[in-house]
């Protein structure tokens, strides 16, 4: 695949968290776009290089590697558990990070507690030992 990149007036930055037909589309149109893909994310090395390399950006299989501080994550993960779909800030208890995400989420008070509320549970689910 042969991408050619447009300039734009905003270049986001965005991490790819999955490797499948859907998210080699919308990267591709990311990118053309004029956006700066900076990581893609996917639970298999293959898949992962795979896209990276035609996006010419860095790639994980590790989801406690996932770079944090894009504009954009976009989610395109096949059916699976969503335990197994957890990645972020919660899973690793990263209470710097989500404070962080708190404090940009203040201006919307609902969502702010949401976030709030399924951070610390996905923190309890994970330190049960369910997982």
């Amino acid at each position: 695949m042969n991408l050619v990149r447009m300039t734009t007036n905003k270049r986001l930055t965005i991490v790819f968290i999955g490797a499948g037909n859907v998210a080699t589309h919308l990267s591709a149109a990311f990118f053309i776009a004029g956006h700066n893909i900076i990581q893609v994310f996917s639970r298999t090395k293959e898949s992962a290089k795979q896209l990276a390399d035609q996006l010419n950006t860095a790639w994980t299989n590790d989801n406690a590697k996932i770079l944090v501080g894009a504009d954009v994550y976009v989610i395109a993960l096949s059916d699976y558990h969503p335990v197994e779909a957890q990645t972020g800030p919660a899973v690793r208890n990263d209470q710097n990070v989500i404070k962080k995400h708190l404090d940009l989420l203040s201006f919307l008070p609902e969502i702010q507690h949401l976030y709030d509320v399924v951070s610390h549970d996905i923190i309890r689910l994970h330190q049960s030992g369910l997982t």
